[in-house]
């Protein structure tokens, strides 16, 4: 499986609101796994393009750095022009120099206590065999955690946020958006080095640490994606479809088996497939394809999501470190993957991917089985479980008595219950290592029963050696039940989920 290289900063990035104009990295269960035969890929079908929208309004007072305890600290102004129509009341600043969007994140990330989350060690794996306690203790600092939001209001530009937190900021931050490019402004980016986590935090930083050269502003350690970079990993091969340089029904192999490439990406994508990324990855080095990844993200303005250091030969060695996704950048990613959301507005080199690949990776992202983390309905009845954003579970992984099975580990007696008061399908991605974990998708109501769109994004150093203090008896929870974020996540996506019906219907 993967080593425990610790890590916990939980830096979250809930991005400044603005109006916008190596380690496996499967899930721990999968990692364990074999490669199975792949469930049969849905067919794609194809979306056109949607409708031109205005561009987002940019905010002309500054974001606000924010401490958990409260009092501000005016960030950098803009002077962009008002939106060319009516600003809704989600992206008008209170007097606090805040907007309802921001106020709320900030409160609902303060609220959430992650500091109160319990450490298992970086050798939990180790220390908790089933019928030993686990010596776990309360974490007792903030954690990092990169949470980005950009909502769709109906009849109005699209609304961002970036909120940052971490132990080197103590407290959440608001971060500003650059008017022009809409990045994030003010922090510096870092990569993870696990031993300002589990050892000395006084290890020095060095000008070879920035993510993105150039950066400036506060420090910000950013933490490892897990499994999540599989979304950017899916993009390339898709635009290579796109093309023509690959074909969905060709078959690529890993060495030891071939299959069809829609297969790999299916098992990819749905259940995090170790074997599967590394088939595509080694194809995409194949083809000379993978060195242009970060060009690619970079050229649509999405420089803090890189991939680096993969081997040519295994496909393998993913490591914290090499491989950086930041939450806003994430959802923006996934703004351009949306077949529903306005076009971007913010300068990009063409377009990302065909209108037919955009809705067959949206689709596969639809069925994504692991939905444990800011939606929960994979654990929909178990004991202790908080249910987070109310999503679907998706049919596939639902048998006929309701029970929910991924990968020979039954979750859910019965997720049938949670499927009734379901509200929304949150297509999306997880990423859990045993010192990571993250989740990003987008959001969109049941027709009939919710109409609110929103993209979320969460990037973590809370891995599954974190739980609740309900879960500190051992053996692992992630390894026994399924349980493998501890229930302060789901809360906190429920929190988001409960502003956004608020604001969005």
């Amino acid at each position: 499986m993967h080593s425990p290289l610790p890590g916990l900063i939980l830096t979250l990035h809930l991005a400044g609101l603005v109006l916008l104009g190596g380690c496996l990295e499967a899930h721990p269960l999968v990692a364990r796994k074999a490669a199975r035969s792949p469930a049969s890929a849905s067919a794609s079908a194809s979306a056109s393009a949607s409708a031109s929208a205005p561009p987002l309004a940019s905010t002309s007072t500054p974001a606000p750095t924010v401490d958990v305890a409260g009092g501000s600290d005016p960030g950098p102004a803009s002077s962009t022009e008002a939106p060319s129509r009516a600003t809704c009341p989600l992206g008008e600043r209170g007097p606090d120099g805040l907007t309802p969007l921001e106020r709320g994140l900030r409160d609902a990330l303060s609220d959430a206590r992650l500091d109160r989350v319990v450490d298992l060690g970086p050798k939990a794996e180790e220390d908790c065999p089933p019928g030993v306690p686990c010596p776990g203790a309360p974490l007792g600092r903030f954690p990092s955690v990169d949470l980005a939001v950009v909502a769709f209001p109906e009849g109005c530009a699209p609304i961002g946020a970036s909120v940052s937190l971490s132990a080197d900021l103590a407290g959440v931050r608001v971060n500003a958006i650059d008017p022009v490019t809409r990045k994030v402004t003010g922090l510096r980016f870092r990569r993870w080095n696990p031993m300002r986590w589990d050892g000395p935090r006084a290890v020095p930083r060095a000008d070879g640490d920035d993510v993105v050269a150039g950066l400036t502003g506060v420090d910000f350690d950013l933490p490892y994606p897990a499994s999540l970079f599989k979304l950017p990993v899916a993009v390339h091969v898709l635009r290579l479809v796109d093309q023509g340089t690959l074909r969905r029904d060709q078959l690529v192999g890993d060495g030891t088996v071939q299959r069809p490439l829609d297969a790999w990406l299916d098992d990819m994508i749905t259940r995090s497939d170790n074997t599967s990324t590394r088939a595509l990855v080694r194809k995409l080095h194949a083809l000379g394809a993978m060195e242009r990844v970060n060009g690619l993200l970079a050229a649509s303005g999405l420089s803090t999501l890189q991939i680096r250091g993969t081997s040519p030969v295994t496909g393998g060695d993913w490591r914290p470190g090499s491989i950086h996704m930041g939450a806003w950048d994430t959802v923006r990613l996934l703004w351009l993957l949306d077949p529903a959301a306005p076009p971007p507005t913010w300068p990009t080199e063409g377009t990302l991917l065909s209108p037919a690949s955009k809705q067959r990776l949206y689709t596969l992202l639809e069925e994504q089985a692991f939905h444990e983390a800011l939606s929960t309905s994979a654990l929909c009845g178990v004991d202790g479980i908080v249910r987070g954003i109310p999503a679907r579970m998706p049919a596939r992984w639902v048998r006929r008595d309701g029970s929910v099975d991924v990968d020979e580990l039954r979750r859910s007696r019965d997720a049938r219950p949670c499927n009734e008061a379901a509200e929304v399908v949150f297509a999306h991605k997880t990423g859990l290592t045993l010192n990571f974990g993250s989740d990003a998708g987008i959001v969109t109501g049941i027709p009939g029963r919710a109409r609110r769109h929103y993209i979320v994004a969460l990037i973590s150093n809370l891995g599954y050696r974190y739980v609740d203090a309900n879960h500190t008896g051992g053996p692992l929870p992630c390894l026994t039940s399924g349980v493998c974020y501890a229930p302060r996540i789901p809360a906190l996506g429920a929190r988001i989920d409960a502003l956004m019906k608020r604001w969005l219907e």
